[in-house]
């Protein structure tokens, strides 16, 4: 995965690589979520069908999925690489994984929903506080036939990343620099010339950029998780909890699935790593909803050993983001073929047939 963002970082200019993977404040929950995967070892063993090849199918939200991987939120995907979220979502699709586009996407709701392969995809809220916005939102997904809902609790307010501070990158960028990177990556720049990157959700609002961040950075509360259930026919989830008796909440007013998350360490400084809560969650879950964990991942081993620790399965943007960077479409499908491979090399070892045969037994908390 290291060579797939070393070539994002020569394919980005420096502004927008700060603002794919940077984390906020000093970087220590960022840090964290890496950290989390280390502390676990696995046990290997011997097979009882050694010529098998494991399978990696899981069920989510009520879809089935050739590999436990959901892709996203990612925001403003058409800054990053060529084809932007419907490149991203037609990988996505081919690799038999889930996609999620996020309400700060480059390409609209309903762009997706035409153009990208027929696979089953979630819809990201980040609920506005024009209550009237959002149900128009929710509308839209439902109308162009996603799958399901995840609505995002932990954004209450603006994060602070000094990398982006010190490239001077704000939304939208100023003129100035546009050019700057522009000069810095002439590639990127003509992509981005094609592409036009925008909030594509938001086109026809009246809003502007800034107006429309305002609206969507804010906090969400309990009542507000009530009346979207209330709103929202078919599979729903909420991401963002991390308190174990959160999850219990989320289960008693009837959602489906709780993604474990900080945002990948791009908002809060100091915070807990969702694979560090995950034994915690299993536990309050009690059987009644699904537990994805985000962030963090970054080879198929973190995979497997979430899995082993009873996540249903596992999200995650930037090692996408970073294919998508290097080589558009082409290069989130290498990404994503680079963690089936190593999944099932690592099963193999493990002497698993499925990911069903995984379990906390076949891990060691390392001193």
């Amino acid at each position: 995965m290291e060579s797939a963002r070393r070539a994002a970082f020569r394919a980005l200019p420096p502004p927008i690589r700060a603002y794919l993977d940077s984390g906020a404040e000093r970087e220590a929950t960022l840090a964290a979520n890496r950290a989390a995967f280390d502390r676990w070892g696995l046990f290997p063993s011997v097979a009882e069908r050694p010529d098998a090849t494991p399978s990696l199918r899981r069920r989510l939200l009520g879809i089935d999925l050739a590999l436990p991987l959901v892709f996203g939120p990612g925001g403003m995907l058409g800054l990053i690489g060529n084809g932007g979220d419907l490149a991203a979502a037609r990988a996505c699709t081919d690799a038999g994984a889930l996609f999620m586009l996020s309400t700060a996407s480059s390409h609209s709701i309903e762009s997706l929903a035409r153009r990208a392969a027929a696979g089953p995809c979630l819809f990201q809220l980040s609920l506005p506080r024009d209550r009237a916005l959002a149900l128009r939102l929710i509308d839209r997904a439902r109308d162009a036939g996603f799958a399901g809902l995840c609505v995002t609790v932990d954004n209450p307010v603006h994060g602070e990343r000094p990398a982006e501070r010190r490239h001077g990158l704000r939304m939208p960028p100023s003129p100035w620099l546009v050019a700057k990177m522009a000069v810095a990556r002439p590639r990127w720049a003509w992509r981005m010339a094609r592409q036009r990157p925008r909030l594509a959700n938001f086109a026809g609002e009246g809003l502007s950029m800034e107006q429309v961040v305002d609206q969507i950075v804010s906090p969400v509360g309990w009542d507000d998780l009530a009346w979207l259930r209330d709103r929202w026919i078919g599979p729903l989830a909420v991401k963002g909890l991390l308190r174990p008796d959160d999850i219990g909440r989320a289960a008693a007013l009837g959602y489906q699935s709780v993604f474990l998350s900080n945002q990948g360490g791009r908002h809060f400084d100091g915070g807990i790593a969702p694979l560090d809560m995950l034994p915690d969650a299993i536990a309050h879950a009690r059987g009644r909803l699904e537990i994805v964990v985000d962030g963090g991942f970054r080879s198929g081993a973190d995979i497997i050993k979430a899995i082993a620790l009873g996540a249903t399965a596992c999200s995650t943007v930037r090692p996408f983001c970073y294919g998508l960077a290097a080589a558009g479409e082409e290069g989130v499908r290498h990404v994503f073929a680079l963690f089936r491979s190593e999944m099932l090399r690592t099963l193999h070892f493990m002497g698993c047939r499925s990911l069903d045969d995984l379990d906390p037994g076949k891990l060691r908390r390392l001193p």
